[in-house]
């Protein structure tokens, strides 16, 4: 191989036009040999080259394409031929390698980084006046004005199928987390039970809208209106007007509430005499109409669907379609709608983390918080589900939560709700249908709340291009990100981060020519750092109250949901405990079995669902309380002895019971009742007079029965007495006779 300079150096060809595009940058390499041989060419960014492309074909003119190479970079390389003989020559300019510089990219600026997270909580509730029932194919509302959740109707399940139709309406409020059943008021009707219907609630005015359902499977479907007002807790029948048509009476719709248009916005659901629809409808509370919106489609047809979601986007304007069924299966559609344009849009989403599968009788909401959507759980062909998802309307991506779980049984589950509280920042779910949970709905109460870290990496290139994010926990980096649309304004959001780390993460552009800029900021890289909850919950109001001769309640307040502990004893050593997993804000734990007339030391200690734990034990002094002085006619059962003799082949069977009062001593003249189980089984009852040892004896043979004997204590009597049946040392005991 006998080259010249001029055949390297000068061949170099940037982005040669004969070269496939949508390789990226391209360099052609090209050389002479004075023989046949192959092509090699070594290449990289540094003289350690490591990279190589080849031919194998046997020429004398030499060419060799490289691909995807980045913009504004200097490349070295060296070439290599080897002849048929395989005798090898290499060129690397006499050790200096050849170079060329690839042409510019994409001019990326405003880099930047946010971070937040999410799991799942379980809220084990408190309920007042009356158990709420779990349900499914109900409907539930956040109330912004009273911070409250609203739920109504639906059917509950029990007895391995039965169900029961509802038409109680709840309140639920995280900060108390606290289930109240409202019981309200029904003015200008019946307010009928009922499933499939839905409810969104109105900010401007303050109500929640009801519209529809099915009160059961009969097929009776309604197409009344109702509005309910927290504040004098009643349920109003309206009566609407209509303009455009009459609403027809439906199930399996979804309703939503467009707070710049102030009006709720109700779409689709179906009816044995229509058949599924996809119409648009919107209700103004104000002058009590419903009005047929008529809108008109982009992008394809809308889906005649029902047990779809709908919410509405905040921050970009428009109400969000997902999913539902559509008579044949399901699908995974998304569409948004925009009032002020009356048209509905199909969307064309990218999936982050897998894909949203086609499904029904899920949940959603939007948080203004995070300004994103989340979904959650309904079921698909494979059965119920309960992935959460989050879908960001301005960059028309779903992106699936890896979320955590604080608590048991998030079960898999179809026709729950959710709702977002705006006061606390949390989305709220309620219940629904498991086949997970024996075929039957679930009563649980579960918060979606910040902890699994999710990072947004934002930037802007003067060109339409793609986004890329490389990243990873050291400048290795390792882990990569994408979105293939060309866009100005890149988002790229990285999920499946570890709380309270530092990321380092470089970003990278390629636009529709392929021509690539990567931004490592210069070489130092780019950080992010995920937020860790290291704050433990404050504890105030610390008592003790309810106090006995043997037991108190011990109660204190946290700033935020954490689980309760006392750490007690009858020194400062302490060494007995009492706990609750349930994570409230009001504590109360019960001590029960204490002496009376003792002082006893405690400490409180609250663990949020961080882990963060903070203990309060007076500065060190510890809180204590004094019991009472126990009743002196209190007793209990002290012990039961049993023994037994033989004469030749009978025995006796002996059972002793010892009553004592709350300080060990003696009480005589205590009628008490036992129960003797025969080996046979055969129960032997009896009664007898303590004496002054506050000891009775009861006497049972001879018998030649062998075997087990047991001796149950059934009832302590003395007048002007009380027995105790909580402090009794034994109540059972037995004997084997052989």
């Amino acid at each position: 191989m006998n080259p010249t300079d001029e055949s390297y150096g000068g061949n170099v060809v940037i982005g040669a036009g004969d070269v496939d595009d949508d390789a990226g940058i391209q360099a052609t390499i090209t050389w002479d040999t004075d023989e046949p041989a192959d092509s090699v060419v070594n290449y990289g960014i540094t003289t350690a080259l490591g990279n190589t492309e080849s031919d194998s074909s046997l020429v004398t003119n030499h060419q060799i394409y490289l691909n995807g190479l980045l913009s504004d970079t200097t490349y070295y390389y060296e070439v290599q031929s080897t002849d048929a003989s395989e005798n090898t020559a290499t060129d690397d300019n006499n050790g200096d390698y050849y170079s060329f510089t690839t042409i510019l990219g994409p001019e990326i600026s405003e880099v930047d980084s946010s971070v937040s997270d999410d799991t799942w909580i379980k809220m084990n509730p408190i309920e007042v006046d009356g158990s709420v029932r779990s349900r499914e194919r109900f409907a539930m509302v956040y109330d912004s004005t009273n911070d409250r959740t609203i739920a109504f109707g639906g059917w509950h399940w029990f007895d391995g199928g039965q169900v029961l139709q509802l038409n109680d309406t709840w309140a639920y409020s995280y900060s108390d987390n606290t289930w109240t059943n409202r019981t309200p008021i029904i003015s200008g009707g019946t307010l009928d039970t009922r499933m499939d219907f839905d409810m969104a609630y109105d900010s401007t005015n303050d109500r929640t809208v009801l519209y529809g359902g099915d009160v059961d499977t009969s097929g009776k479907d309604l197409n009344d209106t109702w509005v309910y007002d927290y504040g004098d807790n009643t349920w109003y029948n309206m009566s609407p007007g209509y303009v455009g048509g009459t609403l027809s009476g439906r199930l399996g719709h979804c309703m939503t509430y467009d707070s710049d248009a102030q009006r709720v916005i109700l779409y689709g659901g179906g009816n044995l005499t229509t058949g599924i629809l996809n119409d648009t409808w919107t209700y103004s509370v104000s002058d009590n109409t419903w009005y047929n919106m008529s809108p008109s489609d982009s992008g394809g047809s809308r889906p005649k669907s029902y047990l779809s979601e709908l919410v509405y986007d905040a921050a970009n304007k428009l109400t969000v379609l997902s999913c539902g069924g559509i008579g044949t299966g399901y699908i995974n559609e998304t569409w948004v709608y925009n009032f002020s344009s009356n048209t509905w849009v199909k969307r064309n989403p990218s999936y982050v983390g897998g894909t949203l599968t086609p499904r029904q009788w899920h949940s959603m909401a939007y948080d203004s918080n995070s300004e994103h959507v989340v979904l959650f759980g309904g079921t698909d062909i494979g059965g119920d589900l309960n992935d959460t998802w989050v879908y960001k309307t301005s960059v028309d991506t779903w992106y699936k939560v890896d979320f955590k779980q604080v608590g048991d049984n998030l079960y898999p589950r179809e026709a729950p709700e959710i709702v977002y509280d705006s006061s606390a920042d949390k989305i709220v779910l309620f219940s629904g249908w498991s086949d997970q949970a024996g075929y039957t709905t679930v009563k649980d109460t579960w918060a979606f709340t910040v902890n699994d870290p999710i990072a947004t990496i934002t930037w802007t290139t003067d060109i339409p291009s793609d986004s890329i994010v490389n990243y990873g926990t050291t400048t290795v980096l390792g882990n990569t990100t994408t979105d293939s649309s060309f866009v100005t304004n890149h988002k790229i959001t990285l999920i499946d981060l570890l709380p309270g780390i530092t990321y380092y993460y470089e970003i990278q552009s390629t636009d529709q020519y392929g021509y690539t800029t990567i931004d490592n900021n210069n070489g130092n890289y780019y950080t992010f750092i995920t937020d860790q909850d290291t704050t433990p919950p404050l504890i105030t109001n610390v008592q003790s109250s309810g106090i006995t001769n043997n037991s108190v309640t011990i109660s204190w307040d946290t700033d935020e949901i954490s689980n309760s502990r006392v750490n007690y004893g009858t020194t400062t050593n302490l060494g007995d405990t009492v706990s609750d997993s349930s994570m409230v804000t009001s504590h109360s734990i019960t001590l029960t079995d204490l002496l009376s007339e003792t002082t006893y030391f405690y400490e409180v200690q609250s663990t949020d669902s961080e882990g963060n734990t903070e203990t309060d034990d007076n500065n060190g002094n510890y809180y204590s309380f004094t019991t009472e002085v126990a009743p002196s006619n209190e007793m209990h059962v002290d012990g039961i002895d049993m023994w037994y003799t033989q004469t030749k082949n009978k025995y006796t069977i002996y059972s002793k019971i010892k009553i004592v009062d709350a300080e060990n001593n003696a009480v005589e003249g205590v009628i008490v009742d036992i129960d003797l189980i025969l080996p046979n089984a055969v129960v032997v009852s009896m009664s007898d007079i303590t004496d002054s040892t506050g000891e009775v004896t009861f006497i049972y043979g001879p018998t030649p029965k062998s075997g087990t004997y047991t001796t149950i204590v059934t009832d302590v009597v003395k007048s002007g007495w009380i027995y105790n049946s909580d402090d009794n040392v034994e109540t059972t005991d037995s004997l084997i006779v052989t």
